[in-house]
């Protein structure tokens, strides 16, 4: 796996492309992505599973194809309200993963599409994209 932090599009996309690579080193995945989601503070009762639309990686951004997500203590405090910051609704959960890179935005160096790669995102769980 490649060590290298960037910020990344996460998203747990069903399908892989069968699309060759692009010209620009730019490749798209489905762009649906099932996420981890709730509407209100609560219990594990909140939580949903939704179909949302996934942008392309912008610049110096690769997009993972989820394969495991880590939902934490500090996530089931979140949901609760618990946690050091108030919950954006709806918010989302799944801040720690594990996948294969779908696509790699413009800029991007040291990964493929395929590549293995893990995130533990050092950004606040209201800013998940």
């Amino acid at each position: 796996m490649n060590n290298q932090f960037l910020g990344a599009r996460i998203a747990c996309t069903p399908t892989v492309s069968e699309a060759p690579p692009q010209a620009d080193c730019t490749q798209r995945e489905n762009s649906m992505a099932k996420v981890v989601r709730f509407h209100e503070i609560g219990g594990p009762e909140v939580l949903k599973i939704e179909e949302l639309e996934v942008p392309p990686p912008g610049q110096g951004e690769i997009q993972i194809r989820i394969h495991a997500l880590g939902l934490n203590r500090a996530e089931s405090m979140f949901r609760r309200g618990q946690y050091l910051e108030e919950p954006r609704l709806p918010a989302r959960l799944g801040y720690e993963a594990a996948g294969t890179v779908a696509a790699i935005g413009p800029g991007v160096q040291g990964f493929k599409v395929g590549d293995a790669v893990s995130i533990i995102p050092s950004f606040s769980m209201n800013d998940l994209p």
